[in-house]
């Protein structure tokens, strides 16, 4: 697949024809040679040859041209019927098939590769094409944003899996930015799927590649294929989660530039269970090499989604409104943790920040350690079977969700029961994060934290990590420290889709190791608590529930964990008591309350 851009996005009119007159079946016996040619020639150098090239290829496998472009014909056929797998009904028929499909590695790994061939080249076309057919052209003062023209998209890319109704979130859309990271950097995330959920922590909450059929050329990646798993989660546990399985297919297409092609691969195929409908069609990025070791991104996202699993009609809104799972997003989430990582790796401190660290090490130390934190956090706010509670102190949106669950790799080892809620606040989101990480109105704010108990707080750390000042790490002691031996690990950032205010008690013997840079934090038992604030337009629709949530304003969410075994309990039922229960309820309501009361004050 040796593709020239032009060459990807040549037209498939040819196709198109043979699609609407029917299945074109043209029995053509090959010799292993000829196949073998035949094959590689489709998979490495062009899907649509020219009459020249058909003619040469007739004499290269002794064939006569008429049957080769039948051949090609008939194999592009056979793709678009592997790429439009039906999704979203019952999976009973299609896991036969997939059994079939699926009989030994190698008939698995020229599937997976034909699909992603199919898949490159409908993502290039994508990319190339500015405006119209294909595009939607919204431009604003600050960028230009596009979104699928959808009746020119299903005319020219016709599909069976594209499924209509009224609990299903087309998202399409199309952005480009410059990223400060180099290209081959930017690759090396993206087939690492560890790294991935790393660099996007707060829309990645599972990633894993489950099977590598090529690792790339050495010196570029080029042709790297893998499968990989991912869930996609944000905001709060009213949210729903999104499973994707995906080929992920790596090609550099000319100098300095690459294209990554995601598509999602029926569960059918991977003889694996089916998960909840999402479904990816042919989406990823061009990556651009520019100049001083950054690159220019043009990212198009395209997914349908069930929006069914989102809990309340407040956050389906607001993720239909904002277009939360687009290609802006993911752009501008990199662009931020980008320009985290330049922060930490900065090789002198600022006489600002410098605080009680010391060293270039230690910065690194803590904003490692930082980050690690807010992962867990987003982690948590999916609440896997959660329940709802409802009391009536507090006028929250979807109720109190709490979940009881075994503790991961990096935690206290048992188990947590995990308590999230939403309130809806007439003040917009910039104001809340604003009183929420003012300084000086800090101890005011963490009066209603329980990790200072109501205590006078004292930053003794804090570090800038991006281009906005509420984006920022820091450790706060209270002035009792010397008896209690805790400081809090915090962090705040804004991310296109909201506020985030992350943090973490730590006990202060192994805060001053990670501040000294001597030791690795990495597996440094951490429970992490926090806020998120969304910003929400005004609605014209009624509003029946009393929340107030049809006015502009934002929604903030806080959840909380607390350790409540130190073993394994299978009956979860003896650690929901109503002590346990009490007790993170009235620390969830008093807290909101608290931050509720010093917004109006």
């Amino acid at each position: 697949m040796d593709h020239s851009m032009g060459e990807i996005g040549r037209s498939r009119d040819e196709d198109t024809q043979n699609s609407q007159k029917g299945k074109i079946s043209f029995n053509i016996n090959l010799n292993p040679a000829q196949a073998t040619i035949l094959e590689k020639y489709f998979m490495r150098e062009c899907q649509h040859p020219s009459e020249a090239q058909r003619q040469q290829l007739a004499k290269e496998v002794g064939l006569e041209p008429t049957k080769i472009k039948f051949w090609f014909q008939n194999m592009r056929t056979q793709l678009k019927g592997m790429l439009n797998h039906e999704v979203g009904g019952s999976s009973s028929d299609v896991d036969n098939n997939g059994k079939q499909i699926m009989g030994n590695y190698n008939e698995e790994k020229t599937m997976v590769s034909q699909i992603a061939a199919v898949a490159m080249e409908e993502l290039v076309r994508l990319i190339k094409c500015k405006k119209e057919p294909l595009w939607i052209h919204y431009p604003t003062a600050h960028d230009d944003k596009f979104t699928l023209h959808k009746e020119n998209y299903q005319q020219i890319f016709p599909k069976t899996n594209h499924v209509i109704g009224t609990n299903v979130c087309k998202v399409s859309s199309k952005y480009s930015a410059i990223v400060n990271l180099s290209c081959m950097q930017l690759v090396g995330i993206f087939l690492d799927s560890v790294k991935w959920a790393d660099m996007f922590p707060t829309i990645i909450t599972k990633a894993q590649t489950t099977k590598v059929f090529e690792n790339g050329s050495l010196r570029n990646r080029d042709g790297a294929l893998q499968l990989m798993y991912e869930e996609m989660h944000i905001l709060s546990p009213l949210v729903g989660p999104h499973e994707f399985n995906i080929v992920r297919y790596c090609k550099q297409v000319d100098v300095g530039v690459w294209i990554i092609t995601d598509v999602s691969i029926a569960s059918s195929q991977l003889n694996a269970p089916p998960l909840a409908f999402s479904w990816k069609h042919p989406s990823g990025c061009m990556i651009r090499e520019i100049h001083n070791g950054a690159c220019e991104v043009t990212w198009v996202e395209h997914v349908d989604l069930d929006v069914k699993i989102h809990k309340h009609h407040q956050f389906r809104d607001f993720v239909g409104t904002y277009n939360l799972c687009g290609a802006e997003t993911w752009i501008k989430e990199l662009q931020r943790m980008c320009n985290r990582s330049i922060s930490s790796e900065v090789e002198s401190i600022f006489d600002n920040e410098l605080g009680v660290i010391q060293t270039v090490e230690g910065r690194q130390n803590v904003m490692n350690f930082a980050n690690r934190m807010v992962k867990m956090f987003c982690e948590c706010l999916t609440m896997s079977n959660q329940m709802k509670f409802t009391q009536k102190t507090l006028n929250v949106i979807g109720g109190i969700r709490l979940s009881i669950r075994e503790t991961g790799i990096g935690e206290p080892n048992g188990m947590v029961i995990v308590a999230a809620s939403t309130i809806w606040l007439p003040q917009p989101s910039d104001k809340v994060i604003e009183f929420l990480t003012d300084p000086i109105k800090r101890p005011q704010v963490y009066n209603w934290d329980v990790l200072s108990d109501g205590d006078p707080v004292n930053e003794i750390v804090h570090i800038s990590n991006g281009l906005y000042p509420e984006n920022f790490t820091s450790i706060i002691r209270p002035f009792d420290s010397n008896e209690t031996g805790m400081v809090i690990l915090h962090e705040s950032f804004t991310s296109p889709f909201g506020s985030y205010l992350v943090y973490a008690p730590m006990d202060t013997a192994l805060m001053n190791v990670a501040i000294s840079g001597e030791e690795d934090l990495t597996l440094l038992e951490i429970l992490p608590c926090g806020f998120v604030v969304s910003p929400i337009c005004p609605s014209n629709e009624g509003n029946n529930n009393n929340n107030n949530t049809s006015g502009a304003g934002s929604l903030l969410t806080l959840a909380y964990q607390i350790f409540v075994a130190d073993h394994y309990e299978e009956n979860v039922n003896n650690l929901l008591n109503a002590q346990n229960v009490d007790t993170i309820v009235s620390l969830l309501t008093t807290t909101l309350k608290s931050v509720k009361d010093g917004l109006v004050n």
